[in-house]
């Protein structure tokens, strides 16, 4: 009985490396491990590297990393020693998880068994999205919803998707943290510290100035970000009373690369909605992805590069100082200014990859409404008269939308358009133009989406499209010719078949919200 028990005994001190073997006992080298570890701690799908020497070598012999767990250490990797006694071993896990390891030499003939110093490895949760197939994707939220935003969900994981390095370029018109926010933030904050990402943030200056409810969020956004303030819109430069109308109203991310394929692969988010719990989880919006188009991150990027430019203590002309010295072109990169505003030298959308029927209209816009002149482009059959709009206002500076859209009516198209506001409230005069246009207009609460979307016939070519065009950009005065803004589009004409698929996939994504939006109508008043 008493052999049996020590017998036991001694299995179990075996097995947590509390003794050696008998080979141990038996060899006569002692044995030392080294070992460095490249970090302490990693977010989910990262890797920690292990590497260090064992003296003396053995070519070939095991080299074991073991996890305390239970009380006892078992092994998780196993490698092999070189002829130097060098090695490599690796750690990593898609969830969380705080551990102690060490790394073993088992003992053999000649050699006594050697045990590294121990550590502690954390791996933090920060969830990854996968790559969208086609290389788009839309997200939506409405009033009400009792989980997380899934606006929120998908940034913060397409944050945690970045790549380690890349830079992440955001331009929101506020952020208050809190709530649903607080995931988006977590990722940007754990992808900056343990992935060196380098992020940069630009926000409407009027909102974070001292003693203002926002001017605390500064202090805990610059732990991780560099944080640049735009005062009253970044392209305005007009001072005094006139200058109180514009804004820097963007909601756009940039990042140069993602950890989806090898190679830089860049993703732009367009959304409607800024970073606090009341506009996540209380307001109708939406936000579109789109990746691997390497001409619309290329523009996000320079128009985040420009209100950067403008934001510093030069103005917006030192841009045209950066693009003089560089490849860039002045009849295509530049900027202009009129009346202390500035806009691009280039008045025209900016296109996606050749085939991908994108496009970015950027604000600040001095030439014709881009969205009225996109309307008149169309005509109906029977078979393609949708025109669908959604949005958080419509004011008269965009009367020649209205005209567009009552052209269109007057052309067949089924036009409806649902506005912000509460049933019964007194329509504004954007709602009374639409009203006399004879285009059907009602009022659904809580609208912040910015949504226009076509399915009709273009007339330059008679061929059936279908587009939608969203993004920042209201249907104000200001959010053409003063504000910064952006809007993007997707069309399934001018796209390869491809692309074309992927692109009906989002306006169908688009059309399901505006649905739901319009379910939930009322009388304008």
């Amino acid at each position: 009985m008493l052999t049996r028990l020590v017998s036991t005994l001694a299995a179990a001190l075996l097995l947590t490396g509390l003794i050696g073997t008998g080979a141990d006992a038996a060899a006569t080298l002692r044995v030392t491990v080294t070992r460095a570890v490249s970090a302490t701690t990693v977010l989910t799908g990262d890797s920690i590297s292990i590497t260090g020497r064992v003296s003396p070598a053995r070519t070939g012999a095991p080299v074991v990393l073991q996890r305390y767990v239970g009380g006892r250490w078992g092994t998780v990797r196993t490698t092999t020693m070189t002829s130097a006694g060098t090695y490599r071993l690796t750690l990593s896990s898609w969830t969380y998880s705080s551990y102690r390891y060490r790394v073993v030499s088992p003992a053999d003939s000649r050699r006594k068994s050697g045990v590294s110093a121990s550590f502690v490895a954390k791996i933090l949760t920060c969830e990854r999205s996968s790559a969208p197939a086609s290389g788009r994707a839309a997200w939506f939220t409405r009033p009400g919803l009792r989980t997380t935003s899934p606006i929120a969900t998908q940034i913060g994981r397409l944050l945690c998707s970045a790549a380690r390095g890349a830079t992440v370029n955001i331009a929101m018109y506020f952020i208050r943290a809190g709530g649903d926010v607080d995931t988006i933030l977590r990722s940007l904050s754990r992808v900056s510290r343990y992935r060196g990402v380098k992020v940069r943030i630009l926000l409407e200056g009027r909102l974070y100035r001292s003693g203002t409810p926002l001017a605390p969020e500064l202090t805990a956004l610059k732990r991780y970000a560099t944080v640049v303030l735009c005062q009253l819109g970044c392209q305005n430069e007009r001072y005094g009373e006139e200058a109180k109308g514009a804004i820097m109203h963007h909601k756009f991310i940039s990042i140069n690369d993602m950890t989806w394929a090898s190679g830089a692969d860049p993703a732009v988010v367009m959304s409607s909605a800024n970073w606090s719990q009341s506009q996540l989880r209380y307001k109708w919006q939406s936000a579109a992805l789109s990746y691997r188009d390497a001409s619309l991150h290329r523009e996000t990027e320079k128009q985040w590069k420009i209100l950067n430019a403008c934001a510093g203590p030069g103005g917006c002309a030192t841009w045209n100082d950066t693009v003089a010295k560089s490849s860039l072109s002045p009849s295509t990169d530049g900027i202009s200014q009129r009346a202390n505003l500035w806009h691009s030298t280039l008045a025209t959308e900016r296109l996606g990859n050749p085939g991908s029927g994108t496009g970015l209209t950027f604000s600040t816009w001095l030439a014709a409404d881009p969205v009225a002149s996109a309307l008149r482009s169309y005509s109906c059959t029977p078979a393609h008269r949708t025109i669908r709009v959604a949005h958080m206002f419509i004011t008269l500076a965009r009367l020649s939308v209205i005209r567009a859209l009552q052209e269109l009516r007057a052309k067949g198209c089924s036009v409806y358009v649902v506005v912000g506001g509460v049933g019964g409230a007194k329509p504004g005069p954007g709602v009374m133009a639409l009203r006399e246009a004879g285009v059907n207009v009602t009022c659904t609460a809580d609208v912040h989406d910015k949504i226009v979307l076509v399915d009709a016939v273009r007339i330059a070519d008679g061929r059936p499209d279908r587009s939608v065009w969203m993004g920042s950009q209201s249907l104000s005065g200001n959010a053409l010719r003063a504000n910064d803004e952006a809007m993007l589009r997707f069309s399934t004409s001018g796209a390869t078949p491809t692309a074309a698929h992927a692109n009906a996939v989002v306006w169908n994504g688009f059309i399901g919200q505006w649905g739901r939006i319009h379910a939930k109508r009322a009388s304008c008043g």
